[in-house]
């Protein structure tokens, strides 16, 4: 019997929240007995889980960008692509503002339907403004609704929490573990040892408040001169990100490294992790900072289901940027823990959150029979 293809509806295939979840998922999940396809914004460079999806025996498919003027063209787009392809048995769709575009052609050719909401809160402008207004139809229209956490799904599908189903942003605990070797090898790639380093992990958008955080690091810098910043992760500010690193004279102190397969390892270099968000879902990478046993100054709007251990600490991100700066001075010294127990027990390992979609998905397309 070959296993059963499941079409990953994502903005992306570079490394954010949602696409971090569903490729741990992907990793992890029994793919004798299912398989993951992937439809994604069209672009001209590769994305950053390009070849590994390949690897595990995945496609990617590509869709123009919706940008509300090419409605009729992406509809079309969306229509010929599920045409050609009716061995798909579910479209699990993660791009919420573009599920109604695809809900009811999904329906048309006998797809399952599955959204997931992965954020709890928005911008207030024009452009989520629209992006509402075309989520309102999910919650009666959609098979399933799915989201990362309770506070998400109501947010997103404007339903009651208890209509919700959670499937945790989980991870590979173990590859996470702290590591004193590696600490010591990834601080020498950036000619660093004994030095205070501040990390952080996002997209480099509004969202992730970087230029608030370079804020954070140039008030911390003035109390620690031997102190740097990494930076991991792409985005649509980075060049504005350097721009006010390079003003503030901090130019020697900041790394930018992007975003590889070997991420991970950078939480081994870090002393602290910093993520002072305007919003977000449950971030998987503070889920990853907390296995690595990172202490964790985050911003008060992410939800407190992330505090899975004592390591996290919220501060407000209306605080002048020296507040912080003195928290991290508090937290400096801490001992890094093993958390790998902590993050099992809380639900947080994938090997048993990817049996649980396995099962999930099999359960509704019987549902569906």
């Amino acid at each position: 019997m070959s296993a059963i293809r499941i079409l990953q509806s994502l903005s992306t295939l570079d490394y954010s929240g949602a696409e971090a979840m569903i490729m741990n998922m992907y990793r992890n999940i029994d793919r004798d007995k299912i398989q993951f396809d992937f439809v994604v914004n069209d672009r001209t460079e590769p994305f950053v889980f390009e070849k590994e999806v390949e690897k595990l025996g995945g496609r990617i498919f590509t869709l123009p960008k919706f940008s509300g003027t090419n409605f009729v063209l992406y509809r079309k787009k969306v229509n010929q692509l599920l045409q050609n392809h009716p061995e798909w048995k579910i479209i699990h769709i993660h791009n919420a503002s573009s599920a109604m575009l695809m809900i009811d052609l999904a329906k048309k050719h006998e797809l399952v339907t599955i959204a997931h909401a992965h954020f709890d809160q928005d911008f207030i402008n024009f452009k989520s403004y629209v992006q509402k207004i075309l989520r309102v139809p999910i919650k009666n229209n959609a098979d399933y609704l799915l989201a990362c956490s309770k506070l998400a799904g109501a947010f997103v599908f404007n339903v009651n929490k208890e209509e919700i189903r959670v499937i945790k942003n989980a991870i590979e605990p173990e590859k996470y573990r702290f590591n004193e070797k590696m600490r010591r090898r990834k601080r020498a790639e950036l000619g660093l040892k004994n030095e205070m380093i501040l990390g952080h992990f996002g997209r480099m958008e509004m969202e992730k408040n970087h230029l608030y955080l370079i804020d954070v690091f140039k008030a911390y810098h003035k109390l620690n001169s031997e102190s740097f910043l990494i930076l991991i992760g792409e985005g649509e500010l980075k060049e504005e990100i350097q721009k006010k690193v390079n003003e503030y004279g901090l130019e020697n102190n900041v790394h930018f490294l992007g975003v590889g397969p070997d991420h991970y390892e950078w939480f081994q270099a870090m002393d602290i992790f910093l993520f002072p968000s305007l919003f977000d879902g449950v971030p998987i990478t503070l889920i990853e900072a907390q296995a690595a046993g990172l202490p964790i100054i985050a911003s008060d709007n992410i939800t407190k289901e992330v505090q899975i251990t004592d390591l996290v600490y919220f501060k407000m991100i209306e605080e002048e940027p020296n507040q912080w700066a003195k928290k991290i001075d508090d937290l400096y010294l801490l001992f890094r823990e093993d958390m790998t127990e902590k993050i099992i027990q809380a639900g947080f390992d994938v090997k048993d959150t990817a049996k649980e979609l396995e099962n999930y998905y099999f359960s509704i397309l019987k549902e569906g029979s």
